[in-house]
């Protein structure tokens, strides 16, 4: 007759090679980790980013580009910027300098002293801050009517850019009789 201390002895050695078949061999537990396998991109897919979908023309400051997701490229074109929002104001101004743009040789570069800004529509006016001051305004050279230095006149301005930077836009310029 075996007694309870053998039993138990017993019990225990079974429950130990159970526990052995399943544990890795002394040779595989000191080899070195495998790698793991190569990821693809479909593994982890990558967050869309913000980018502009194209450039708009001078003449249509009102169809700015809109933001869009896109997927990135890869080609390193830099972080998303964002639009300002649509804005839009009629000014009054004085013609200090014209000149042609430097980026845009059809477009005319205006140098100019706000006089007076009001909104148009309800929009934002992004030139309500720079009365009494001087500002570039771009516009299309084709349509800009023959003014001279020191001549005033009313147009129609917004301001299109990013927190980078932007320019302001005329376009509906009008000569004002003195």
């Amino acid at each position: 007759m075996l007694f309870p201390v053998h039993l138990l002895t017993i019990l225990l050695l079974v429950i130990g090679l159970a526990g052995c078949a399943n544990r890795q061999t002394p040779a595989a537990a000191t080899a070195a980790p495998t790698q793991p396998p190569a990821s693809t991109e479909d593994d982890y897919p990558v967050p869309p980013t913000l980018a502009p979908v194209e450039s708009y023309p001078i003449g249509t400051p009102t169809e700015a580009p809109v933001m869009e997701a896109t997927e990135p490229s890869g080609t390193g074109t830099g972080p998303a910027v964002v639009q300002v929002r649509e804005n839009r104001s009629r000014i009054s101004a004085r013609l200090i300098e014209r000149s042609t743009d430097p980026d845009n040789a059809a477009n005319a570069l205006l140098r100019v002293e706000i006089l007076s800004s009001e909104s148009i529509e309800n929009m934002p006016n992004f030139t309500e801050n720079l009365i009494n001051q001087e500002v570039d305004l771009l516009t299309d050279a084709a349509n800009l009517p023959e003014i001279q230095p020191g001549t005033n006149f009313t147009a129609e301005v917004s301001y299109h850019g990013d927190e980078r930077g932007g320019k302001y836009f005329a376009q509906q310029i009008e000569p004002v009789e003195p």
